[in-house]
């Protein structure tokens, strides 16, 4: 009786470990489907007339590459929550074409504010960038609201429309405005 029960418990316990293996696999194979259909998307958008910059973070240019005609978007991530949910995912959508270019990958590191940040490059043009959790329309903007702090006597939940020139790296741009309750 005692050996059925080892074997049982053995058993068991192989089944736990293989289970967590399939399903760490299974969310590294997320992830790169999530980076193969980001590059395919800002494959497909073209670059729309350059545009004034408004915040660039000079210190992170991608100047050092001239053949890139991309601008970078970067900024830290929150949630109302305990934690980032791994399918949140930010987009930029283009205020002309009302093109998206989304990624699903989070970045982590003490430089984004609750250790927390994405980044996408995107072509140069005007965007709002917004976070949010697939099949739910709702979308944490980066807005007046962030700007003003994220307090309650912040009057205005309005996209900030940020505009993108080629080889400028745009650093907290944070998409956290979670509290718009007019969308």
């Amino acid at each position: 009786m005692q050996k059925l029960t080892i074997i049982f418990v053995s058993i068991v316990l192989l089944l736990f470990v293989l289970t967590g293996l399939y399903i760490r696999s299974s969310e590294t194979e997320k992830a790169q489907l999530r980076s193969q259909v980001s590059d395919a998307n800002q494959a497909a958008v073209q670059p729309p007339g350059e545009e004034e910059a408004i915040i660039p973070d000079e210190t992170a240019s991608a100047a050092a590459m001239p053949g890139k005609k991309l601008g970078t978007l970067e900024g830290s991530l929150s949630f109302p929550s305990s934690g980032i949910p791994d399918t949140l995912e930010v987009c930029a959508e283009n205020t002309a074409s009302l093109e998206e270019i989304c990624s699903g990958e989070i970045l982590k590191g003490d430089d984004y504010a609750y250790g927390f940040g994405y980044k996408l490059e995107v072509p140069p043009g005007e965007y709002t960038v917004y976070a949010r959790l697939p099949n739910d329309p709702y979308r944490a903007y980066y807005s007046d609201f962030v700007i003003c702090g994220s307090t309650a006597d912040c009057p205005s939940h309005k996209p900030v429309v940020i505009s993108v020139e080629a080889n400028i790296t745009y650093a907290n741009v944070d998409p956290q405005d979670w509290y718009d309750t007019k969308q």
